[in-house]
């Protein structure tokens, strides 16, 4: 899906037209959002120690000719690019992934839900939970747990990213395993 949305992306954002940043910021907003303000930071100061100027209201690639210094505007915004595209890298690459088998008689339901969103919610960090090849809920949520459906027997798929990530997915792994109804 990033892919498809990464094809009118670049155009929109060539443009700068942010709205197309927003499908990928709403999917991953603790990695995306600080990628992008980090890279847009570097961009702006470089912009600024340059000294380009933009007699333009609105920019994009359309007013290079009433930017001054257009080259090195054009390098700032490369190097803020780049910044943004390391950033994310990275932190995606420090997200974990984990797929457990619940072992719980009733799944997910009632009660082994509350506890594993609370249990979810004590993290310092976002963790998601879903079914393979579904989409992932905020496991911090009851309501989003219970919408899952999870039957005994059912594999389910917990998403962290940080450096907490894995005492994180440790600790939810370690509900999961528990027979609840027992």
């Amino acid at each position: 899906m990033e892919r498809e949305n990464g094809k009118s992306a670049w155009l929109l954002g060539a443009c700068f037209i942010t709205e197309g940043a927003i499908p990928f910021a709403a999917a991953d907003p603790f990695r995306i959002i600080p990628s992008v303000m980090a890279g847009s930071a570097v961009t702006g100061g470089l912009s600024m120690a340059c000294g380009a100027t933009l007699r333009a209201p609105h920019g994009s690639i359309f007013v290079v000719p009433l930017i001054g210094n257009p080259l090195l505007y054009l390098l700032a915004i490369i190097a803020g690019t780049v910044e943004s595209a390391v950033l994310v890298v990275a932190l995606k690459s420090a997200h974990r992934t984990r797929t457990v088998t619940v072992a719980s008689t009733v799944g997910l339901h009632a009660r082994p839900a509350a506890l594993f969103a609370a249990e979810a919610a004590r993290q310092s960090i976002p963790v998601t939970v879903g079914k393979p090849g579904a989409e992932p809920v905020d496991a911090r949520s009851v309501l989003s747990v219970l919408t899952l459906d999870v039957r005994h027997g059912d594999e389910v798929v917990l998403s962290a990213g940080g450096t907490d990530a894995e005492a994180a997915l440790d600790a939810l792994e370690e509900l999961l395993q528990i027979n609840h109804d027992a």
